[in-house]
């Protein structure tokens, strides 16, 4: 049993979870109040949920590729470690909880639900036919900002568009950086992605390039909103996580750290600002 359970914790990418979920929290401040702690768990419920079925979808559709492939043929379901039967049956689970999350914040939001559900099985096999996949998975977290503006206050805002600009532009980005370490492999397998379509040094200058503009849509925010010197002086210090980017041949390690580093300095940006205000 704790086998099992550690294939599904492996089967997840559990740790992998901070980054994602310091966006969604970061979209708590640029609605018109702070959710409730009960609104809150459940946007958090529901994002964990759909990232969740996100990652066995990817891993039950790529299980082939990923066999072939030296650094991913440990991994649960491409070792037959884990059946595949169960991954199906945990997707379904995962989906139906996504669903139900999603339907306590009203009809409207889980009729919506299913098409993110569609989404994020989509990105999935992209890869087969298009190098654009890094930008569909950007296009999933340009909505977490919407989805929360639309539950929160009914709709969306300038600042729901900028902060989705932002995070879709870093996600795309870093998912391009990740990319590269597969780049060969896809170029022999057939596969779709940009380092193995415009090579390596291209995709270090291109995922810059979006860190960039994420940064622009993040300041952006608190030019349209008024924000002190608090927001932008925090936001100075994102720069600093280009240090974990030095390394192709280490990208994995640095793929995490990168993630982590950023979400949480937006987060702190958007929390040190709210701070300041109430005081």
């Amino acid at each position: 049993m704790l086998f099992f359970m550690n294939q599904v914790v492996i089967l997840l990418r559990s740790r992998q979870v901070i980054f994602g979920a310091m966006w969604l929290i970061s979209s708590f401040f640029i609605v018109s109040r702070l959710p409730t702690l009960s609104e809150a768990s459940i946007f958090l419920a529901a994002f964990l949920f759909l990232r969740s079925f996100a990652m066995v979808v990817n891993g039950l559709v790529d299980r082939d590729f990923d066999r072939r492939n030296e650094r991913t043929k440990e991994r649960p379901l491409a070792s037959y470690s884990y059946p595949v039967y169960a991954a199906k049956g945990i997707a379904l689970l995962f989906s139906s909880f996504f669903c139900l999350a999603a339907l306590q914040c009203g009809i409207a939001p889980f009729l919506i639900s299913f098409f993110l559900l569609l989404l994020v099985s989509f990105y999935s096999y992209v890869k087969r036919f298009s190098w654009l996949c890094h930008w569909v998975l950007g296009s999933i977290y340009f909505l977490i900002p919407q989805s929360i503006a639309f539950v929160m206050d009914g709709g969306f805002s300038v600042e729901s568009n900028l902060l989705g600009l932002a995070a879709g532009s870093f996600i795309a980005g870093s998912d391009i950086l990740y990319a590269t370490q597969d780049a060969l492999f896809d170029r022999e397998e057939g596969l779709y992605s940009f380092p193995s379509r415009f090579g390596n040094d291209l995709t270090k200058r291109v995922f810059f390039i979006h860190y960039l503009v994420s940064l622009f849509f993040l300041f952006c925010i608190g030019w349209y909103s008024g924000y002190s010197i608090v927001y932008f002086l925090s936001l100075s210090f994102l720069p600093m996580s280009f240090v974990y980017v030095q390394n192709l041949e280490e990208v994995n390690r640095q793929f995490h750290l990168l993630n982590v580093a950023t979400g949480t300095f937006v987060f702190l940006s958007f929390l040190l600002e709210y701070i300041w205000r109430i005081l």
